[in-house]
């Protein structure tokens, strides 16, 4: 099945505008109309982007989303995480714990079944191997066909990202303790690299580029206790800063993408009468690492999965089911210095 979508329903100010836009950037809201919300969003070394829609199923564009091809998965499922391995494989995380693994560009599927996982959250796929994140942490090293998971009384991973050489970053809790832990082999071992001061403060959204990692930082706790504050590293996580994005304080950045020094958050308030996100959200840029922010755009959505890919253009999946995609040319320079020096591709 293949459809056809318009490259752009809403160009450069959707929903009020960015507050400062520079002109070289564009941005396009998709509505390919697959389903009412999306959950992931992923891009491959082909510059193809896949996409994850409830109830659409898995979807990719190989021209920047103006057409879409469906690519059906059985058993039905619903995804609720996507990643694209650097050899080309497409991983898509379900509801009931498994893994749909395509070797073949999304024709055919095969199933792993993670025992004791529930959802899986989070899927990173790397030249280290695959990690698949949800109640639990399983990990697959390089071609091996074994998951192998963690100890059971091992510390919620509260966020995890990866950079273009595979180094994996992670937020953990235990409790009300919360640090950032790192992995320079596809998550087998770890290395503890900064605990949070305070009860109840954790990690809650992680982006990584290179030796750049950034994290956003919530109070488990309460809503709306210095939910707006951020950490920076330069070196790979052995130095932490701690910086404020330019949220409402009460919103909290659930949503990290990095691109070098380029990086883009998005925060959600909270409605305490529903008790879900309040439609105040705001996308933020920073182009020098997050020590000035440069652009926002006020939105009445939440996004809940972001990506980048050797296109240039960032991707951000949104829970109204629309795709908001930004061409920006910081990250295409970024893109094209990592294919010059043979670094790899963007995560």
């Amino acid at each position: 099945m293949r459809r056809s979508v318009k490259p752009a329903h809403t160009v450069c100010k959707p929903r009020g505008g960015w507050d400062i836009l520079p002109r070289t950037m564009e941005i396009a809201e998709l509505s390919p109309g697959f389903g009412r919300w999306m959950s992931a969003v992923t891009s491959d070394a082909t510059g193809r982007v896949w996409g994850i829609w409830s109830p659409g199923g898995c979807w990719s564009s190989p021209d920047r989303g103006v057409t879409w091809g469906a690519h059906p998965i059985t058993p039905r499922t619903r995804g609720t995480a996507l990643a694209a391995g650097p050899d080309g494989r497409i991983y898509v995380g379900s509801h009931r714990g498994e893994v749909f693994e395509s070797l073949d560009g999304g024709m055919t599927w095969i199933c792993h079944t993670l025992p004791g996982m529930a959802a899986v959250q989070r899927i990173l796929a790397t030249r280290r191997g695959v990690l698949a994140v949800g109640a639990r942490l399983y990990r697959r090293p390089g071609d091996d066909l074994a998951w192998l998971t963690g100890p059971p009384r091992s510390p919620t991973v509260t966020a995890v990202a990866a950079s273009e050489d595979g180094v994996v970053y992670a937020g953990l809790r235990m409790g009300v303790r919360g640090w950032i832990a790192r992995s320079d082999d596809g998550g087998a071992r770890w290395k503890e690299q900064w605990v949070l001061p305070g009860r109840g403060r954790v990690v809650n959204a992680l982006a990584a580029s290179g030796d750049n990692v950034y994290a956003a930082v919530a109070d488990v706790t309460r809503w709306g206790a210095a939910e707006s504050e951020g950490l920076r590293s330069a070196d790979g996580g052995e130095t932490w800063t701690t910086f404020m994005f330019p949220a409402d304080p009460r919103q909290r950045v659930s949503t990290l993408w990095a691109a070098g020094e380029v990086v883009y958050g998005y925060a959600t308030g909270f409605d305490l009468e529903t008790g879900g996100p309040a439609r105040d959200a705001v996308l933020m840029r920073s182009a020098d690492g997050c020590r000035r922010w440069e652009a926002e755009l006020h939105d009445g959505e939440q996004a809940l999965d972001a990506a980048g890919g050797v296109t240039g253009d960032v991707w951000f999946a949104q829970n109204n089911g629309r795709l908001l995609k930004v061409s920006d040319p910081a990250v295409s320079a970024h893109v094209a210095a990592r294919f010059a020096d043979g670094a790899g591709r963007l995560t």
